[in-house]
């Protein structure tokens, strides 16, 4: 079968060809650099929320976010969605925060 010109224009920017590109079980290396990512960010995240002022903002945001009903009588889908997103920010931010403090696997 002949490439189309396309086609060698994708492999040559991708620089693959065919289904040696689909990697369906991470190695070692890729998963380490993924959690050495992932580990960054979380670092960041307590790095900053871990001062005096970022522990304030943290309890401010948890009581206004977190610590109240998502879903009132008289609220809509949209309105229940919207509550539910700002309070899964928060919770991702203290999730970001206890995996800083458990470190590297």
């Amino acid at each position: 079968m002949t490439e189309t010109v396309r086609e060698a224009v994708a492999r040559k920017l991708t620089g693959v060809s065919g289904w040696e590109s689909l990697e369906l079980v991470p190695n070692k290396a890729t998963q380490q650099e993924q959690w050495a990512a992932m580990f960054a960010i979380a670092k960041l995240t307590a790095d900053v929320f871990g001062t005096e002022r970022g522990r304030e903002l943290l309890e401010h945001l948890t009581r206004t976010f977190v610590a109240r009903p998502i879903v009132l009588p008289a609220d809509t889908q949209f309105a229940a969605g919207i509550r539910q997103g700002q309070a899964d920010v928060v919770l991702q931010i203290l999730q970001q925060i206890e995996i800083a403090r458990r470190g590297n696997p």
